[in-house]
């Protein structure tokens, strides 16, 4: 059969070149790409590019998570950074209403029976001992007009309790030659502190 003419072809280069290198196609002689780490065949032969839906599932729930526990963390901080604060004030207020009763005279012996009550005014004791018993309800009071002092209004005095020690560091005291005197003061949390002294006789 001389008249017939059978076409022949090239057999096709392989599709990847080693190296990362491009291969033409040697019958339409069209470059063919090569695959790189960024890219895979799917299941249809095709080329893929980025990540898959599981992946960025997971890169979003891992993030929350990480985001969650900084978010708590800092909630936590911010709600805790006042307290330091209040208590500081508490101590304050202790300390001041101990250092008022330390100046005052002290009699009435061995026994302080207290002439304060709740929130009486202040500003007629003239003894150690009339301090004992005295409180707060409503808030801070000024020692000389009684009125409320601005801003100490969530601030009370719980007790003012003032004992004579038997022993002091092993020592024994003799009786009306010195007083223990502890102030307790309630914050605007409901917590309480202490702020304890001691006056000696006059």
């Amino acid at each position: 059969m001389s008249g017939l003419m059978i076409p022949t072809t090239n057999p096709p280069s392989p599709p990847f070149a080693k190296g990362g290198k491009q291969n033409h196609d040697t019958a339409t002689d069209l470059p063919v790409l090569t695959c790189t780490p960024l890219c895979k065949r799917g299941a249809g032969g095709d080329f893929q590019r980025g990540i898959s839906l599981i992946e960025l599932i997971m890169f979003i729930v891992i993030v929350s998570v990480a985001l969650a526990g900084i978010l708590l963390v800092m909630n936590q901080v911010v709600g805790r950074s006042a307290d330091p604060l209040i208590r500081k004030q508490a101590m304050a207020v202790a300390e001041s209403m101990l250092e008022e009763i330390r100046l005052q005279d002290l009699s009435g012996g061995g026994l302080c029976t207290g002439t304060l009550g709740a929130d009486a005014a202040r500003s007629n004791a003239d003894s150690v001992c009339d301090y004992n018993g005295y409180s707060t309800t409503a808030g801070i009071r000024d020692f000389s007009t009684n009125g409320l002092v601005q801003g100490l209004q969530g601030y009370n005095i719980s007790s003012v309790n003032i004992v004579t020690p038997i022993v002091l560091g092993g020592i024994p005291i003799p009786a009306a030659s010195g007083v223990m005197i502890t102030v307790t003061v309630a914050d605007p949390t409901g917590a309480t502190i202490d702020a304890t002294g001691y006056r000696a006789g006059n």
